[in-house]
């Protein structure tokens, strides 16, 4: 079995100290040999040094200038001893069973691109709608669904040597949304494996407000919309929801596992999410073309 020794841990975190004392305080809990950990500070305002110096987890701390969580991330891999990289958020909170959960799956397929379970923890129905869409996305992947497959940073595991190769995170993209879908797109056209272990669990603890939200799902929109971009400029076929019936599908999530007012709510609140992605990928695609032009 994979020593979980040699898994290299890396949160890339921006001006949110009290978050990411949280994602640390679950790190310190992992089980097994402690991991190395790498927080790399995207410029914060105010250093997340000074908020972590004392922390039982120990992290290593980078501190950038801030171009975005994919070139921090890229930091944080190039920096990183270990032979695998496990990339997790600020805001999450890694199960202590994650690095046996992942030594099982990499003792079997030591090449793989991991992508793990994520669960709400959130007490916010706007959370609770976007970790459904999130919930549906995943769901139609394991089912034969659209190929090649992608994961959210919020976990995702890869060995460190094929990831520098590859040139890791493309730094375009300069705020989260479409980065990580990117990287495993990428990864999949160079033909290394990837695969949903559902054992890799960490609790997604992202409250929102309703501007946050709509903001939120903008992003994903132009992310996914240069998702596409990139797929079509390489002469691949980009995986994913787009059609009309699919969408469909994705919103109706909360209806297909619950009935009731919830439900409705949460229905109501993809259905905008899902006009705000579409905003996004408009506007995207209408700037790709102006640059296109310039």
């Amino acid at each position: 079995m994979i020593a979980p020794a040699k898994f290299s841990i890396v949160v890339p975190t921006y001006d949110r100290p009290d978050v990411l004392r949280g994602c640390l305080d679950s790190l310190a809990r992992i089980h097994g040999p402690p991991p190395e950990i790498i927080v790399v500070d995207d410029g914060s305002p105010v250093p997340a040094a000074a908020a972590v110096r004392w922390h039982s987890a120990r992290p290593r701390v980078i501190r950038t200038r801030n171009r975005g969580p994919a070139a921090a991330r890229n930091v944080g891999a190039r920096a990183a001893r270990g032979d695998y990289i496990v990339f997790v958020d600020d805001d999450v909170r890694p199960d202590p069973s994650l690095l046996r959960a992942l030594s099982r799956t990499l003792m079997a397929r030591p090449n793989a691109l991991i992508g793990g379970r994520m669960l709400n923890a959130a007490r916010s129905l706007l959370a609770e709608a976007t970790h459904s869409l999130m919930e549906a996305v995943y769901e139609a992947q394991m089912s034969n669904g659209p190929r090649p497959l992608r994961f959210s940073t919020s976990i995702l595991a890869a060995p460190r040597e094929p990831l520098l190769e590859l040139g890791g995170f493309d730094e375009h993209f300069r705020h989260a949304g479409g980065e990580d879908y990117e990287l495993c797109e990428r990864w999949q056209r160079a033909g290394l494996p990837a695969l949903y272990d559902p054992a890799v669990v960490v609790e997604h603890d992202h409250p929102l407000g309703f501007r946050d939200f709509l903001r939120q799902h903008e992003r994903y929109g132009r992310g996914l919309q240069r998702v596409r971009r990139i797929a079509r400029e390489v002469g691949a076929s980009a995986g994913g929801a787009s059609g009309a019936r699919e969408i469909l599908r994705l919103t109706l999530h909360p209806l297909r596992r619950a009935l009731g007012g919830r439900a409705i709510v949460l229905t109501g609140l993809l259905v905008l999410s899902q006009i705000a992605t579409a905003w996004g990928a408009l506007v995207e695609e209408l700037s790709g073309r102006k640059r296109g032009h310039a």
